[in-house]
């Protein structure tokens, strides 16, 4: 689990807009999915326990992270 998690922060801090401009530039969560007509009801759901830690849920959009979204659904079969 922790794997996933240090996986994870890794891939959203280099996501992370570099300037104030960028981040003007970059639509919230919800304004995608919006845009895209996606019920977040439907999602599939990952819950993620970091032992000693605590747990969150990362909710998956294929529609906008094929891949992303299969590499966790993998990582979560193989027993992470």
């Amino acid at each position: 689990m922790i794997r996933v998690a240090l996986a994870l922060a890794a891939a959203f801090v280099m996501a992370a807009p570099t300037t104030a401009e960028d981040a003007k530039k970059r639509m919230t969560y919800q304004e995608l999915l919006k845009g895209k007509n996606i019920d977040r009801a439907k999602l599939p759901k990952v819950d993620v326990a970091i032992e000693g830690r605590g747990t969150f849920t990362l909710e998956l959009v294929p529609d906008l992270a094929p891949e992303t979204c299969m590499q966790i659904l993998r990582l979560v079969d193989e027993g992470f």
